[in-house]
Parts: C-alpha cells; sequence; structure tokens
C-alpha cells in the first residue's frame, strides 16, 4: 500500500523507526492499548521517526499524543476510540474533545511535520443518529506546519473526521470519511491547505472552514488564506463546502451529491455556501480572491446550489465558473464583485442566478432560466457587464445605480426599472413571448443591434426615458396590438435610427407618444400604421414605410409642430399620410 511504501522509504533512508507491537498492546481490541502506543511514540528521538503500527490489529485507544516530525504508518490497522487516555495526557484548553491522535503545539511554538498515513479510525456515533453532537474527534492537529493525513478510513465521529487549528502547509488527500455527525475535515484559521481525492459520505460536511478563535491566547481570532479543494466526492446532508471568511481559496473539480439520512436533507442545503460566520467577529480581511470553478452538484435541490455572500469587502473577487445545478429554487445566490461564467444552472422557475454586485461584476456565457442583478447594501454604483448568456426567460435588475452593458445574450425579456440610466443593450437574441421585450424605462439608454421575434402582447421595444438610442435592431412579429417600438409619454430626445420591423400585429410598428424625438433610417413592413405621432417637435426623417394595413404615417390630434420629410410610403392599405395636428412640415415624401 501507499502508507507502507512509505515507511519502507523511510527506513531505507535511515529514518528512526519505532514499531508500537513492541510494546505489547492489546491487538484485539479488548481493553485499552493507549498506553503502549504512548510509550511507542515516547521512544522516537527528538528529531522524529516512523511509528508504524501492526497490520490487522484492533487498538482501542485515545488522545495519543504526536510529538514534532512523526510520521504514522497504520495501513492495514484499525483504531477504535475508547479505553482510557495515556498517563499524563491534559486537554489543551483550546480543545478538550476527544481523539485517536493528537498533535499540539502552541502559539509561538508550533510543532513541525505530522504525518498520519493509512489505518481504519472507527468513532462512538450511535447508528443512524445524524444528529446528536458528541465530543470525538478522530484526529486533532493545532499549531503544527507541514501536515499530511491520506489513505485513511475514518468512520462514526460524532463530531469530525478530522480537524486541523491554525496549521500550514497542510495536505489532505485520498480518505475515505463517512457517517460522521459534523464534518468530515475541519479547518479553523490556516494557511496553505491542500484538500483533494477525498470521500466523504453520510457526513455533515466534506469540508468546514472557520476563523480559529484560540482560548489559550486570549481568544485571539486567527483567519485563513490558500486553500485548495479538489477532485473531492461529496455526499452530505448540510452544505458539502461551508466557508466563512476564506481568502485566497479555490474549489474546482467537486462532485456533489447531496443525500437524506434520518433527520437531515442534504437536498435543502446549499451546496457550496461561502458566507460570513454566523457568530464569529468579521476580520480585518475576509471572504477575498476565491474561485468556485467547475464543480458539479448531482441531483435536484429545493435550495440554491452556490452561494457567497461577501458583503463586507469590496471589490472582493468570487468567481463562480463553470459549475453545474440542478435546483427548483435557485442555481446561484451571489452578493460580491468578480466574475460567474460558463455555469450550466437548471430546474428552476424564477431566479435562478440572483448577483448583487459589489464593484465590478462579469456575468457571462451561463446557462439559467433567468438572470437578476441589484444593488448590494452600501454598495451603490457597481459596473455590471452581461454577455453571451443562454436565458429561458429574464435578464432583469432592481438596481438604480449600476453601471450596466447588456450584450449578446439570448433571452425571452430584458427588464430594467425607473431611475437606472445609460444601460447599453447591445446585439441581443431576444425570442418575445411575454409583456414586453426590452423595456428601458431609465434616461441615457443605449438600445442596439438586437434581433427581436416577437409573438407576445406587448411592444418589443419600449423607451421612457429622456436622450436614448434606439439604433439598428430587427423586429420581427406580433406585438398584439401594441407597437413594435412604443416612446412613452415623457421620452424626450430620443434617437429611433436604422430600425428593420416586420410587424404583423394591429398595432403601429412605431409609436411616438413622447416629444423633440428624431425617427431617421427605419423601414418598416406591416402594422396598423406604420408611425403613430401623438407627441410634439417630432422629426420623421428618411424612413421607409411599407405595408401598414392603414395609415402609413398619421399625426394625431394634438400631435403638433413635427416635421415629415424624405420618407417613403409604400402601400399604404389607407391613407399614406393623415395630418390630424397643426405646424406640421412635411416635405419631399414620396409615396406610392
Amino acid at each position: 500500500s501507499t502508507a507502507q511504501a512509505a515507511a519502507n522509504d523511510a527506513i531505507k533512508l535511515g529514518v528512526a523507526s519505532v514499531y508500537v507491537s513492541d510494546q505489547s498492546p492489546d491487538i484485539t481490541g479488548a481493553t485499552s492499548a493507549s498506553q503502549a502506543i504512548q510509550d511507542a511514540v515516547d521512544l522516537l528521538p527528538a528529531s522524529g521517526g516512523v511509528l508504524v503500527f501492526p497490520k490487522a490489529a484492533i487498538l482501542l485507544c485515545k488522545n495519543i499524543r504526536l510529538t514534532s516530525n512523526t510520521t504514522v504508518i497504520a495501513d492495514g490497522c484499525k483504531f477504535v476510540v475508547g479505553g482510557a487516555s495515556p498517563s499524563g495526557f491534559s486537554a489543551s484548553s483550546d480543545n478538550t474533545q476527544t481523539s485517536i491522535f493528537t498533535a499540539w503545539g502552541e502559539v509561538g511554538a508550533p510543532l513541525e511535520s505530522i504525518r498520519i498515513l493509512g489505518g481504519e479510525y472507527e468513532g462512538p456515533r450511535v447508528s443512524t443518529d445524524w444528529t446528536t453532537l458528541g465530543d470525538v474527534d478522530m484526529i486533532q492537529i493545532r499549531w503544527v506546519n507541514n501536515v499530511e493525513v491520506a489513505y485513511t478510513k475514518i468512520h462514526d465521529a460524532d463530531q469530525d473526521g478530522i480537524e486541523i487549528k491554525s496549521c500550514d502547509f497542510v495536505s489532505i488527500h485520498h480518505n475515505f470519511i463517512y457517517d460522521c455527525v459534523d464534518a468530515a475535515i475541519e479547518f479553523r484559521g490556516c494557511n496553505s491547505v491542500s484538500v483533494h481525492n477525498n470521500r466523504a459520505l453520510r457526513c455533515a460536511n466534506l469540508f468546514m472552514y472557520k476563523d480559529h478563535v484560540d482560548a489559550a491566547d486570549s481568544n485571539t481570532q486567527h483567519g485563513g488564506s490558500g486553500f485548495s479543494i479538489y477532485n473531492n466526492f461529496a455526499q452530505c446532508f448540510h452544505s458539502a463546502f461551508l466557508l466563512n471568511w476564506p481568502n485566497k481559496t479555490r474549489i474546482y473539480d467537486n462532485t456533489i451529491a447531496p443525500l437524506v439520512v434520518t433527520g437531515q436533507d442534504g437536498l435543502s442545503r446549499v451546496q457550496i455556501d461561502i458566507v460570513k460566520h454566523p457568530t464569529l467577529a468579521a476580520p480585518v480581511a475576509g471572504m477575498l480572491d476565491i474561485t468556485v470553478e467547475n464543480n458539479h452538484i448531482i441531483g435536484t435541490l429545493t435550495t440554491t446550489g452556490f452561494r457567497a455572500l461577501g458583503d463586507l469587502y469590496s471589490p472582493s473577487n468570487i468567481n463562480f465558473i463553470r459549475n453545474s445545478v440542478t435546483s427548483t429554487y435557485r442555481g446561484i445566490e451571489y452578493y460580491a464583485a468578480g466574475v460567474i461564467e460558463g455555469n450550466v444552472l437548471y430546474g428552476a422557475v424564477t431566479s435562478d442566478l440572483i448577483a448583487a454586485s459589489t464593484g465590478t461584476l462579469i456575468i457571462a456565457r451561463n446557462t439559467s432560466h433567468d438572470i437578476t442583478t441589484g444593488d448590494a447594501a452600501s454598495h451603490t454604483g457597481a459596473r455590471v457587464t452581461v454577455e453571451s448568456n443562454t436565458v429561458g426567460s429574464s435578464i432583469k435588475t432592481t438596481s438604480t445605480t449600476c453601471k450596466m452593458v447588456i450584450r449578446l445574450n439570448t433571452c425571452v425579456t430584458i427588464e430594467l426599472p425607473a431611475g437606472l440610466d445609460g444601460v447599453e443593450i447591445l446585439s441581443n437574441t431576444i425570442a418575445h413571448t411575454g409583456n414586453i421585450a426590452i423595456s428601458a424605462d431609465g434616461d441615457n439608454q443605449i438600445i442596439k443591434g438586437n434581433s427581436i421575434t416577437s409573438a407576445a402582447t406587448g411592444a418589443a421595444i419600449r423607451v421612457a426615458g429622456v436622450n436614448c438610442f434606439v439604433d439598428g435592431n430587427t423586429i420581427t412579429g406580433t406585438s398584439g396590438s401594441q407597437p413594435s417600438i412604443d416612446l412613452r409619454s415623457g421620452c424626450f430626445y430620443a434617437r429611433v435610427t436604422n430600425n428593420n420591423i416586420t410587424n404583423t400585429g394591429t398595432g403601429a410598428a412605431i409609436l411616438v407618444t413622447a416629444s423633440k424625438c428624431l425617427i431617421s433610417g427605419n423601414k418598416t413592413d406591416g402594422g396598423n400604421q406604420s408611425i403613430k405621432l401623438l407627441g410634439d417637435y417630432n422629426k420623421v426623417t428618411s424612413n421607409w414605410f411599407k405595408d401598414s394595413t392603414y395609415q402609413g404615417i398619421k399625426i394625431e390630434t394634438g400631435s403638433d409642430n413635427g416635421v415629415i420629410e424624405h420618407n417613403t410610403v409604400e402601400s399604404a392599405g389607407g391613407t399614406a399620410i393623415e395630418d390630424n395636428g397643426s405646424g406640421t412640415t412635411k416635405a419631399s415624401n414620396q409615396t406610392f
């Protein structure tokens, strides 16, 4: 085995080795072996060495204290929590729990190099009980530099399988941990950590992180940074990955299959959850520079799949990239700044991807039911780009302060609130079946190059703000009795240019209730009217209006002082130009 190979290599290199069997422990598990094991540990020289356990032994033991530069080789050996603690053992003020192995350094005086390779570790959890917390963490390591725990089988802990506190340079890999009431692997306040190729089955979490509050250090709170968590397989009944205040962390290539056990439902839990701790004080900096990439959740959740609530720091740089989940509620909930890209979110009927930005946010190339953005508390004026997403329903925002670009998406509607100004809506493909395809009620909007196929009862484009630009859009289909482009009352100084409209409904191709607008270079086909004017001081020039059911250009009573010039009106079903207003200048129009 890998563990045995490590022992052989150490022996070949002349590293001191102690065989536990030489201390005559009870290998049947009938009586406590704790003292014999501790005696073996104490035989290692100050420089450390290899502690070799007998294969096929069952050792009843607890609270074995490891010292610096110790490698445990336990391949084929089974440890059962129980018996008496070895003489001289006393619990740390920082942790009074029971374990098989402990390695405790101190603040300013850490231990060095602890390796635990192989072995089966059995705890006292009562069968079918995944709710009652006890006091057993199977392996506890605290204030140690250079830690490795690998190739173990750990089960039935009534708290954590492995707990690591304030350690640096840690590798936890190729462990199988199952039936634990709390986390399979818990970290508190560590740095430079690799957690990979582990499997957790019927544990609350595969991985948990929070800051370390050290009672032995006047309750000082120690943070952590630099976690790589990858290639793990989690079958958990709470959040598979729960992180409070992490920094510089990458969670990637993990597979998550939430499950239900007695009294616990993993399908109702957020599976990758990056949030502030409910009781610990906020650190000086936390939840910064985090990437969640290429993780896949199997099964159908009833809650959010991936969540990041990094609301205290801006920019937080939290990135969700190429993850997948099926949820009847929400795929991603995001309250940070960074990138949400390439995720596949299935199943939700509302709010599949909801994001509130605290800085610069890019939402790109995702597949989801809808995308909703908004303002994060105390973080107004964010810059949000929504680009190249495939959205089954709407792209919308509740923000009235962000700077927003929406481009190259495929969706059903784009919804912007009144008061959100300066949005760029560019080159989107919209299959419009709802009320309004593009609803832009703020000022200074740019709506350009969009392709809208309409089978709806609402306008394709509605503009209600000042100084908006509607250019180069292609609109095809029916808006029912509503216009294809609707310039609402209060919409001043709009420029509607170079649009191509085929209207198979009964509304006007272009309806101008607004005033002081420019309508130029458009081509329309169909509609009851090619253009209907109700506002004042509008200029309609150089358009080609074709095949309206009734009037080509209709100027309603009260629509005054407009300019109608250089237009071509072809095959109108009624009057080519019907002027019921006053003061209109008409010049150089062609009708046929």
